[in-house]
C-alpha cells in the first residue's frame, strides 16, 4: 500500500488591519477627508473632484491621470477602500464620506 501523507494542517490567518502607505492613493483620500472633516462647515461629504484637487499634494501619483502603460491612478483605490470599510459613497453625483473605522485609521496616520 501506498502510505497517503496528512495534509498539512491549515495555519489560520489573522486578517491584517489595512494601513496605507503615506504617499498612496489612499492616504491622500483618507488625509483630505480627516482635515476637512474638522471644517465647521463641512457637510459630512466631498465631491471626486473635491477630493482629487485637495488630495494630489499628499499622493506622490497622479488622482486623474494614469501612468503611461497604466489604466490605473491614484483614485482607482477608492472602490478598495469601500470594500474595507473606510469610506462610503452615496448619492449621484457621487459623495465621498470617511466611516467611524476610516477617521479612526486617519487620526492614527496623522500621527505617524
Amino acid at each position: 500500500g501506498v502510505d497517503a501523507a496528512a495534509p498539512p494542517a491549515k495555519r489560520k490567518r489573522t486578517p491584517q488591519e489595512y494601513v496605507p502607505q503615506r504617499g498612496s492613493g489612499p492616504y491622500a483620500i483618507l488625509m483630505t477627508l480627516i482635515k476637512a472633516s474638522r471644517h465647521p462647515n463641512y457637510p459630512g461629504h466631498m465631491s471626486k473632484a473635491d477630493i482629487q484637487r485637495e488630495a494630489q499634494t499628499h499622493s506622490h501619483k497622479s488622482l486623474t491621470r494614469a501612468d503611461p502603460g497604466s489604466y490605473y491612478t491614484a483614485w482607482s483605490s477608492t472602490g478598495s477602500m469601500i470594500n474595507k470599510g473606510l469610506l462610503t459613497k452615496k448619492g449621484c453625483p457621487a459623495r465621498y464620506a470617511l466611516t467611524a473605522t476610516g477617521e479612526a485609521l486617519a487620526e492614527r496616520l496623522e500621527l505617524v
